[in-house]
Parts: C-alpha cells; structure tokens; sequence
C-alpha cells in the first residue's frame, strides 16, 4: 500500500491572507477551480510512499535550515500547465530568492526520495509524459519530481483555471499583482486524497 504525499513550504500569516483573498475573489468570479481550495503554499516535492512512512519525523531527524526572507515579485502564469492540461496562476517570486529556495529543495528531496515507492510514483505523472521534458522525466526516474534545481520555479498558486474562465480571472486580478518581502515559516507535509490536500503534520525549522 502507498500514498501521494507532498512537502510544502508554508508563507506566513499575513501573506497566506493575502493570497486567500485572490483565490477568494477567483472563486467569486469563476466558481470552483483546481487547487483553489488548497492552502497558500510553495510545493518542494511530491512522491507516493509506502503507508506509514513519516516523512516529519525524517525532516526533524535532518535539520532542514529555514530559508532567508524571500519577495514576492509579481503574477506569473503557465498557459497550457503541462500536469494540468489548465492555465495556472501564481504569485512569484524575486529571481534573485530561488536559488536560495532551491538550496532548501536539495535538503528536502534529498531527505524524502529515497525512501518513496519508485513505481507508483512514476505512475503519478504517466498520464502527462508526452507534456513533460527529457529532463523532467529524467527527474522523475531518480528523484520522483519533475522540477528540480534551476528547472524549479518556487512559486505560490492561486489556482489552475479552466481556459473558458481564463480571461475573466486574469482581467480582474492582473491590475493588483502581488509583490513585497514575506517569510516562509515552517514545512507542512500534505497527504494527497485525489487532488485534495490533507494536513499531516509539520516541521518547524530550528531557530537561529
């Protein structure tokens, strides 16, 4: 037996309420969407693993360190998302903030893909192999995730939405496009129920 499960780093407070309110104001306009009930979060890796597995206690018995202070720096969209057949809308994030943010990857992925089921993970993103690159598949073979590294692009989503309701979302949210400095407070791992996120606990990184 397995399970999908994914690691999240999770904005504070202040920001995690701003970014409600576009997903908010999105289901307003257009109704239901793809992962517009999920929590603000930026997604570090996503695997199936056996039942049981406790991907926490293996982050606590790491150390991952909290990353420095990031920005927000603007909207940014993938028409066409390649694991969504959608268009999705997020928050980005300041060019000069992801490499430190790819650093705090390495540490996650590094902790948590050796111990994912190799198969079910892969069978995860079977059904979008022809959308995804030679270098994302070849991600997918060793590690378990497609973005890695420089072909990770830390973000934050408001939500994958249906083309038919692409130019109304994108008409109302494009004149306030979020930008300042937020903090991520600590890592959530997410139990995966289809495409809805459950809480399973969380990793709070160590102080300074």
């Amino acid at each position: 037996m397995h399970a999908a499960f994914f690691a999240a780093l999770m904005p504070d407070e202040r920001t995690s309420a701003r970014i409600q309110r576009f997903k908010d104001c999105t289901r307003e306009l257009v109704g239901p969407q793809l992962y517009l009930d999920d929590p603000p979060h930026t997604t570090v890796y996503l695997a199936s693993f056996p039942i049981g597995f406790d991907a926490i206690a293996h982050l606590r018995a790491a150390v991952i360190p909290a990353p420095s202070p990031v920005r927000l720096h603007g909207w940014h969209s993938w028409v066409g998302d390649p694991l969504t057949g959608r268009n999705t809308l997020v928050c980005s994030l300041h060019p000069d903030d992801k490499q430190m943010l790819r650093l705090c990857q390495q540490h996650v992925v590094a902790t948590l893909a050796p111990h994912r089921d190799l198969a079910m993970t892969e069978a995860r993103f079977a059904g979008r192999a022809d959308s995804l690159s030679a270098e994302q598949t070849h991600n997918i073979r060793t590690v378990g995730f497609p973005f890695l590294g420089d072909g990770w692009e830390p973000h934050i989503t408001v939500a994958s939405i249906a083309p038919e309701h692409w130019d109304i979302v994108l008409g109302e949210l494009q004149s306030c496009p979020p930008f300042g400095p937020f903090s991520y407070t600590h890592l959530e791992v997410f139990k995966l129920h289809g495409d809805e996120p459950t809480s399973r606990g969380r990793y709070e990184f160590p102080a300074h």
